[in-house]
C-alpha cells in the first residue's frame, strides 16, 4: 500500500533510545476440546517482563476469549476466579465471559468474530513477574445465543507478545498510521492538508502527552475506496489485513460503521490491539460521514473526530470503559470514577477528556508503546 506522506508529531531532534522490547511466541493450529477449550499452554516470562499480550485467531463464525491466565501459580484470570464473589445470576445472564470479566485481570470475548485479545497486567493491582505463565482459550460456536454458549470446534492460532523493560517507566512513544478510503472527501493527500484532521491530531497528541505518551511518527496512507462503507465484520477484517505490517496503531477512516452497530462513530477491533498490524487483523475505525472535509467549523469538526480517536485508541491500549451498564461492571482502576464525564474512557461523549494516572500506567505497558527514559 503506497504511503503518500509522513509527518512527525513527536519532539524535535533524534528520538530517545528505547528501553523496551517485544518478543513473540506463536502457537499454531491449537485444537479445541469438546467444551471448546484449548489445553493449558505455557510461556516462560523473563525477570524484566512488563506485560504479556495474547492474540487469538480462529473460525470467523465463532467467538473466543482467554479464559485462564496464571503467573507462577497465581491465578489472575479464570472461569471461576478464586476469592471473587459472583452475582447469583451472572452465569445465566452471561454464559460467555462471566468469570474472566470479574477476574483480577479482566478478560472479555473479542470485539469481532474469530478473534480474542488479552493483556496482563491491565490494572496496577495485578503483579506479574518472571517465571512460568499458563493460559487457555475458549471458543463459542456460531449457534450460540445470548444465554446459551455452544462450544466452538476446530483449532485456533495464538500469538503471545511479551514486553520487556523497566517496571517504573513513565514515558512512551506511539506510532500512528492513518488510512483513508476517500470517505467524507478525506484521502491520504487531502487529509494531510485538512485543518480538521490537523486540529484533531493536535487534540489527540495533547491528551496522550499528558499521559506520558508521545504520538509519532504519524503516516498518511490510502486504502481501497471499496472499504468506505463497512457492512460486515468480514469486510472489516479484509480492510485490516490490507496494509503492510507496521508498528503502532492503525486508524481507518470510513463513511459509517454499519458492521459494528450502525450509529457508532468509532470502534476498536482489539481490547487490546497488537504491537503491529496487518497479519493480526486489528485497528481502529473512525466514521467521517457526519464530519466531511468541507465541514464548516474546524473547532467543532475536530472535536467530533478527536473524541472517538482518543477514546478508541485507549481501548486499543487495553483500557476499559470507566463503567459498563451492559456488563454491569466498572473498570478495575482505583483512580477512576464511573461518573467522571471528563475521563477519556467514560462510555459516552466527554468534555475536555483526560486520562487518570492508572490509565496511563496501563497504556505504557502495552506492546505498541515503545518506552524510553525521560530526557
Amino acid at each position: 500500500m503506497p504511503r503518500v506522506s509522513r509527518l512527525t508529531t513527536g519532539p524535535v531532534g533524534a528520538p530517545a533510545a528505547s528501553v523496551s522490547t517485544v518478543q513473540t511466541k506463536k502457537f499454531s493450529n491449537v485444537p479445541l476440546d469438546a467444551q471448546g477449550r484449548t489445553a493449558r499452554l505455557s510461556v516462560v516470562l523473563p525477570p524484566d517482563v512488563m506485560s504479556v499480550s495474547i492474540f487469538v485467531n480462529g473460525k470467523k463464525d465463532s467467538e473466543y476469549l482467554v479464559e485462564h491466565f496464571d503467573s507462577n501459580g497465581q491465578v489472575l484470570t479464570d472461569e471461576r476466579p478464586p476469592g471473587v464473589r459472583m452475582p447469583a445470576d451472572e452465569f445465566t445472564q452471561n454464559p460467555f465471559d462471566a468469570g474472566p470479566l470479574r477476574s483480577p485481570n479482566r478478560s472479555v470475548v473479542g470485539a469481532f468474530l474469530g478473534k480474542a485479545q488479552f493483556m496482563a497486567p491491565n490494572n496496577p493491582r495485578v503483579a506479574l513477574g518472571g517465571g512460568k505463565a499458563e493460559f487457555s482459550v475458549r471458543g463459542f460456536g456460531g449457534s450460540s445465543t445470548a444465554t446459551v454458549a455452544t462450544p466452538a470446534t476446530g483449532a485456533v492460532d495464538i500469538q503471545v507478545q511479551i514486553k520487556r523493560g523497566p517496571k517504573n517507566v513513565v514515558r512512551g512513544r506511539l506510532p500512528l498510521n492513518l488510512y483513508f478510503t476517500g470517505s467524507g472527501g478525506y484521502t491520504a493527500k487531502t487529509a494531510a492538508q485538512s485543518p480538521i484532521i490537523k486540529a484533531a491530531l493536535e487534540k489527540l497528541t495533547a491528551a496522550y502527552a499528558a499521559a506520558g505518551i508521545e504520538v509519532g511518527p504519524v503516516t498518511y496512507n490510502a486504502v481501497s475506496p471499496t472499504f468506505a462503507k463497512v457492512s460486515s465484520g468480514a469486510q472489516v477484517q479484509e480492510m485490516f489485513e490490507s496494509p503492510a505490517e507496521r508498528k503502532g496503531v492503525n486508524l481507518f477512516f470510513v463513511n459509517d460503521l454499519t458492521a459494528v452497530g450502525g450509529t457508532a462513530v468509532g470502534a476498536s477491533a482489539g481490547l487490546p490491539g497488537p504491537a503491529s498490524n496487518g497479519s493480526l487483523r486489528s485497528g481502529v475505525l473512525i466514521a467521517t460521514r457526519d464530519i466531511p472535509i468541507t465541514f464548516g467549523s474546524v473547532e467543532s469538526g475536530s472535536n467530533a473526530l478527536a473524541g472517538p480517536m482518543i477514546h478508541e485508541v485507549g481501548h486499543y491500549l487495553s483500557l476499559f470503559h470507566t463503567a459498563d451498564t451492559f456488563m454491569r461492571v466498572e473498570d478495575q482502576l482505583a483512580d477512576t470514577s464511573a461518573n467522571d464525564t471528563h475521563n477519556v474512557m467514560f462510555p459516552s461523549d466527554t468534555e475536555a477528556p483526560s486520562f487518570s494516572k492508572d490509565q496511563a500506567w496501563v497504556m505504557l505497558r502495552h506492546p505498541a508503546v515503545e518506552n524510553f527514559n525521560p530526557r
